[in-house]
């Protein structure tokens, strides 16, 4: 502990770091060893002493502490967490697809011919759906759920057909199609937005959706899992 003049505050070692808690302007702030510091313009050293308990309380055996806030690191995972699950992935990709539809507008082109863009997102489409439309047929032959916002009510793991190939075949299928889409608008900044439907589709959609996979099949989603890959 360590305190000057009227004011206090105390030091306390938690998980290898010397933490300030300065009680009257309710402030928490990291300190290193032998660091420093000033309260009310008197010089205090900061000094690794383990503090017992977990809650830490003033010099003279007074009240708790006020309740710090809740560290900002928490409050985004929080958030985070929060979209998990929530948007659709039809709704994603068209958003997506907006969004290269207006990154194509204000960038320049390629100059490629309109007839060989459009055969080239035309096949790229067709396989792209091909692929998706694969995994939910796999899915309806084994009963078990399509519903992007319920993995927890699966009730089969598919792991054969085109599963062998990829464990998400629906979401390739819809980034195949996004590609297409960018050979279509013929800009390559436009290939951005299959980037970022990757991005955003394995932290809020396939990560949740391996946990819930993991809790219901075990060793069994494990084997699997590091047999095929999450994309390709």
């Amino acid at each position: 502990m360590a305190g000057a003049g009227a004011d206090f505050a105390e030091v306390a070692l938690a998980g290898g770091q010397v933490i300030l808690y300065d009680q009257v302007a309710n402030t928490r702030r990291n300190l290193a060893v032998n660091e420093t510091f000033e309260i009310s313009n008197a010089p205090v050293v900061a000094c690794a002493q383990r503090v017992s308990g977990t809650t830490p309380r003033s010099r003279s055996g007074g009240s708790d502490a006020p309740p710090r806030p809740a560290p900002a690191t928490a409050t985004g995972f929080s958030m985070m967490n929060a979209l998990e699950l929530k948007i659709p992935p039809p709704v994603v990709v068209l958003g997506v697809a907006g969004l290269m539809g207006v990154i194509a507008r204000v960038t320049p082109s390629l100059a490629a011919p309109l007839s060989a863009r459009v055969a080239a997102a035309a096949a790229l489409a067709v396989v792209g759906l091909g692929i998706a439309l694969a995994g939910i047929r796999a899915f309806r032959r084994a009963n078990t759920t399509t519903h992007p916002f319920a993995p927890e009510r699966t009730t089969a793991l598919v792991t054969s057909g085109v599963y062998a190939v990829t464990r998400n075949p629906m979401y390739v299928g819809l980034l195949v199609v996004l590609v297409a889409w960018a050979c279509l608008l013929a800009n390559a900044w436009a290939l951005v937005g299959p980037v970022a439907f990757v991005s955003y589709m394995t932290r809020f959609q396939i990560l949740p959706e391996e946990r819930a996979l993991a809790a219901r099949f075990g060793a069994a989603y494990a084997d699997y899992r590091a047999r095929v890959r999450r994309w390709l």
